[in-house]
């Protein structure tokens, strides 16, 4: 599932929809497609999301695997390129400009950035589709939720010790977005229980980079769970 505003969903909000706000559209989302209880896998930002779904909604999850997840606070700032897309001009003129005339060859080496030192997968351009991420809707909804991440996670951060599902953790030890020492080792200590998978690698996208990790991860939380 794609956070909300993300895909081909609608923003909940023109300003910038919340964790808890996301997170429970997604929980809403999957009940009324069957799933009471599912296992919840998140990553990057939407394992910040996952997170909040275990702390808000605990009755509507049974396990919880984090990967490559932003959890803790920060302190390189927001960066150059989010500060000014989420500003107004950013937002207005910007934007457009970007959705307008962005060739493929910048969407190709966004892609690679995103997976160095590796690579991606054979056909995975053209399986997700990244063009609908420069849609106009996407791109201002992202920047939005980007720009208020760090608060949302500085007030975020201390009820980890609350989730009480079985939470298994998947990420890499050299992540060059999302830094392993920052957010996957204190999120360990901080869930009762919790166990967490260190891959040897810089990939911020181990669910296709590493497969085998992620599914040995989901299959720990769905036996801990009492699901197998």
């Amino acid at each position: 599932m794609d956070r909300p505003g993300l895909g081909y969903s609608d923003p909940i909000t023109q300003h910038g929809a919340s964790l808890d706000q996301q997170a429970a559209v997604l929980a809403a989302a999957t009940r009324m497609l069957g799933a009471d209880r599912p296992i919840v896998m998140g990553q990057s930002l939407g394992g910040a999301v996952a997170l909040a779904w275990a702390l808000n909604h605990p009755d509507q999850i049974a396990a919880l695997v984090p990967v490559s997840a932003v959890s803790h606070p920060w302190t390189t700032g927001l960066g150059a390129y989010y500060s000014v897309l989420s500003s107004w001009p950013g937002r207005h003129l910007l934007i457009p400009a970007l959705t307008a005339f962005t060739p493929d060859r910048v969407i190709d080496d966004q892609i690679a950035a995103i997976f160095a030192p590796e690579t991606p997968p054979p056909g995975y351009a053209a399986h997700f589709g990244p063009r609908l991420t420069l849609r106009r809707g996407s791109m201002r909804a992202n920047a939005l939720q980007r720009r208020q991440l760090l608060r949302w996670i500085t007030a975020q951060a201390p009820r980890y010790g609350k989730i009480n599902v079985p939470t298994e953790i998947l990420h890499a030890t050299g992540d060059r977005s999302v830094g392993y020492h920052i957010h996957a080792e204190p999120l360990a200590q901080a869930i009762s229980g919790a166990n967490l998978a260190a891959i040897d690698s810089a990939s911020h996208m181990p669910h296709h980079t590493h497969p085998g990790d992620l599914v040995a991860s989901i299959d720990r939380a769905a036996t801990r769970a009492g699901l197998h």
